[in-house]
């Protein structure tokens, strides 16, 4: 048995990963042999020695009985931070979006926390091209209180009310819609909330700044967790946007800043020189990405689908009268 090696500091993964499967059984009371499997794939985990250590039959971590995985230990294990994580953690204390996420007090208290913490890593070491500034009010109230009123209706499953102004400049009130996500491009330095309607009862994406007001409402909705995700789900594109794209630096720096915030696969293609990417995206927003596929030019080339293919074609052949 190698389990002494979870607590090895060179391998701080494997003790982070175990512990957070042990606070989580601890909260939902067991798992399966496929939900600890499962578990360790979602966190990027897949060494196979590892997964035998910890379920192991003699393993000091877990008990097995009926199938069911539990920890020996029955108390909560401290999160541990490993000295990358606080090196990171100070860095990101200081970027502007870090107040829509923690409280000010939580910031202040994490910042006196590291406070002799060597500053070896800092947001001017990294640069980022081809973006824009954000037009996001970061540092405005109102903002803040609107996204951080997001996150809690999104973690609680709750119904929000809103009123906004689309970009056209027509105002709607007393919107009523689930959220689903938040969503970030780095590119067009902008928060977005995809989420589904009840007013008009279809997924739709706002820019979250043009939300004017907002609030939490305190009624139940008949619609499940499964169902919103079903409903999601039913506009995401049965398949992917392939791009064949040219093997220059910029144009791939451009491509994966124009793309941040689909999911995505990637790899080289050593014999033709190319990137390829594969873009998992949802139907609303197929006009907007085909704009964006537009704008490199002859550096990308859709392989599939071929209706995506057509509509660039018609839409150059358009431009080109």
């Amino acid at each position: 048995m190698r389990n002494i090696n979870l607590y090895n500091i060179y391998k701080n993964k494997m003790f982070s990963v175990t512990t957070f499967i042990i606070n989580d059984i601890l909260n939902q009371g067991s798992y399966t042999k496929k939900e600890l499997e499962d578990s360790l794939q979602k966190m990027g985990f897949n060494e196979n020695l590892f997964f035998d250590d910890i379920v192991d039959s003699k393993s000091e971590i877990f008990d097995l009985n009926d199938g069911l995985y539990s920890p020996k230990s029955k108390k909560m294990v401290p999160i541990i931070p490993s000295l990358q994580e606080k090196e990171w953690l100070k860095m990101i204390l200081t970027a502007p979006e870090i107040k829509l996420f923690l409280p000010e007090n939580l910031i202040n208290t994490l910042d006196q926390a590291l406070s002799d913490f060597p500053e070896n890593l800092k947001l001017s070491n990294f640069e980022f091209k081809s973006t824009h500034e954000t037009d996001d009010p970061l540092n405005s109230v109102e903002f803040i209180e609107t996204f951080q009123t997001l996150l809690k209706a999104i973690l609680g499953q709750k119904i929000i009310g809103y009123d906004y102004v689309a970009q056209d400049g027509t105002y709607f009130k007393s919107q009523s819609s689930i959220p689903y996500k938040i969503e970030y491009s780095k590119l067009n330095a902008k928060f977005r909330l995809f989420m589904f309607s009840l007013t008009n009862h279809k997924p739709v994406k706002v820019n979250i700044s043009q939300l004017k007001t907002l609030w939490i409402q305190e009624n139940n909705f008949d619609y499940s967790k499964e169902i919103i995700e079903a409903e999601v789900l039913s506009c995401k594109s049965q398949s992917p946007i392939i791009l064949e794209i040219d093997n220059i630096s910029y144009i791939m720096e451009r491509c994966f800043s124009m793309f941040s915030h689909y999911e995505k696969e990637s790899y080289f293609d050593s014999q033709k020189n190319k990137f390829i990417i594969e873009l998992q995206y949802y139907l609303l927003d197929e006009a907007e990405l085909i704009k964006d596929i537009l704008s490199f030019g002859s550096h990308i080339l859709v392989i599939e689908p071929q209706h995506i293919r057509k509509r660039i074609v018609e839409r150059i052949e358009q431009c080109m009268g």
